[in-house]
């Protein structure tokens, strides 16, 4: 029988046979095999995590979806400690199970900085570094000096504080100003200001934060000036030192563009309205 005579026999395609079925069964076992392990074609949509804490998140088996990667952590004493304020992939994102989730969460202990030496400085440059350092303004105090509008003293907790005391990142400072001539000053059109922009601009015109109202509550992002007292005025009528009540209203309900081309029609709405730079 020649070399090709098995060709022949029966046995070999069945046999054969055999071989191609069990190719194709383990071809589609491993298919499926990795269909599974990669979750091929499944897609999860990623919640919004924001403001709620990695304990509530775990707790709503979010935990066995995806997995959760610490990537910073913020001081805000505004936001509730532990509490989760960016993510990435962002809300909505389609992903596989397992995906990683990089969150940022508000830390439960402030940073530490250092009071910087603001003596002799203008209140402009005082603001400046207490930015930097990551301080803020409690109060401006006017007393009569020569001069005017620079820093005199320095008080923490109505105490004088050193240059180069370490302080909680977010503390406020009250600053002694010279008075100078003590002559009337402008003041600043706040309209359409959001709070942080409407405090800097107030304190840089040598006002005080006076009272605010939120009439549609209290919300960082979205409320802006809807109205101040006193008003600004094309003639000086207020002097350093005093202070300057605001009433806010949010963006989302109410068209401060109109509002604006009705008191200031020279001015855009662009904060928001930047505040000149610092």
């Amino acid at each position: 029988m020649s070399r090709l005579g098995f060709l022949l026999k029966k046995k070999f395609y069945i046999h054969l046979g055999y071989a191609v079925i069990l190719t194709v069964i383990l071809f589609f076992a491993v298919m499926k095999f990795l269909d599974i392990y990669t979750h091929h074609g499944e897609a999860f949509i990623v919640p919004d995590f924001t403001g709620a804490t990695m304990e509530e998140v775990l707790d709503q088996n979010f935990g066995e979806v995806f997995d959760f990667i610490p990537n910073d952590s913020i001081y805000n004493n505004d936001l509730q400690p532990g509490a989760i304020v960016l993510q990435n992939p962002a809300p909505g994102s389609k992903v596989k199970k397992g995906r990683n989730i990089y969150i940022t969460t508000v830390a439960f202990l402030p940073e530490l900085t250092i009071m910087p030496d603001l003596k002799d400085l203008t209140l402009r440059q005082a603001i400046t570094l207490l930015r930097v350092n990551g301080l803020g303004v409690k109060s401006l105090q006017y007393e009569p000096h020569m001069a005017e509008n620079a820093v005199i003293g320095q008080y923490y907790d109505e105490d004088t504080i050193p240059a180069d005391t370490e302080l909680m990142k977010g503390s406020k400072i009250d600053l002694i100003l010279g008075q100078g001539g003590n002559k009337p000053v402008p003041v600043p059109f706040l309209v359409g200001l959001s709070i942080d922009n409407a405090h800097t601009a107030i304190n840089l015109a040598s006002f005080n934060i006076g009272k605010e109202y939120f009439l549609d509550g209290r919300d960082k992002e979205h409320s802006r000036v809807y109205r101040q007292e006193p008003d600004e005025t094309e003639e000086p009528e207020s002097y350093r030192g005093e202070y300057i009540n605001t009433w806010y209203r949010s963006d989302l309900t109410f068209n401060f563009d109109s509002l604006i081309e009705v008191l200031h029609p020279d001015t855009t709405l662009a904060d928001p309205v930047k505040i000149e730079s610092l």
